[in-house]
């Protein structure tokens, strides 16, 4: 008897109280055109965010996925600003993700960042990336405003050279 008894209160409270199973999920909506570091003069044809890890809940229709990251997005660069926004999962600020020139659309790259002997990123520094698989592939340009370098990708897996200063020439 004692037992029905604490199992009715128990029922009785879950129905009267009932229990928040997850905390609301905190968005920001990020408008790809807020970023302007990536107009730096890049001739690359298009363009790649990359939200380091977090969840994308939606995005703008001209993006698609790269490279099956659920926290990395692709486009044509046009260099108009797109339609939407992406949504992404907790609080993202400006800095919490990069927005990155890509020069072709294969499915193996690599971006750099330049830095400073002091560990700051050096922005507007001319550089020229090689690929190494096929010496007639390179890439010339400055660093945006964050010392990165355009995603320099390749159809197959192959190293590539970064070339910086009086190596240029």
């Amino acid at each position: 008897m004692k037992r029905n008894i604490l199992t009715g209160m128990a029922v009785t409270c879950a129905l009267l109280f009932p229990v928040i199973s997850q905390a609301e999920t905190k968005t920001t909506k990020v408008y790809v055109s807020e970023v302007d570091n990536v107009q730096y003069a890049s001739v690359a044809g298009y363009i790649l965010v990359d939200f380091k890890g977090r969840k994308v809940l939606e995005k703008p229709d001209e993006f698609s996925m790269y490279n099956d990251n659920k926290s990395m997005f692709i486009a044509e660069y046009t260099r108009y600003s797109f339609s939407s926004h992406f949504l992404v999962e907790g609080d993202v600020r400006y800095g919490d993700y990069d927005l990155i020139p890509v020069h072709n659309n294969y499915r193996y790259g690599e971006t750099f960042r330049l830095m400073s002997k002091e560990g700051k990123p050096q922005d507007f520094v001319r550089y020229k990336i090689i690929n190494l698989c096929d010496p007639d592939d390179t890439y010339t340009g400055m660093t945006g405003a964050n010392g990165l370098t355009v995603r320099f990708t390749t159809e197959k897996p192959c190293d590539v050279r970064l070339l910086t200063g009086d190596d240029i020439d």
